[in-house]
């Protein structure tokens, strides 16, 4: 039997209610964002970086929750982000 409690607390958990009846990818990742951003305030930075459609080698913010970013154009092999994209590549 599952506990309610910890489910309640679970981000996961609230991230796999939003997911159907989110209307859009956009709104999907914004309450995504919002949702780990408000359980992990020790974080300054919580969204997506998405691959640019128009140059597949750069990352760039895709929606996200925080105070002004620094990158705004990611070098795909460089960075935590960037190295995730190498090694994702089948």
């Amino acid at each position: 039997m599952k506990c309610l409690t910890s489910e309640v607390n679970d981000p996961l958990a609230e991230m796999g209610r939003m997911t159907p009846p989110a209307p859009s990818l956009e709104l999907l990742q914004d309450g995504i964002a919002h949702a780990i951003a408000k359980r992990l305030p020790q974080y300054n930075w919580t969204g997506f970086h998405l691959l640019d459609p128009m140059e597949p080698e750069s990352l760039i913010p895709g929606l996200f929750v925080s105070g002004p970013i620094r990158h705004v154009r990611i070098p795909v092999p460089q960075s935590i982000c960037g190295v995730v994209v190498v090694l994702a590549k089948p």
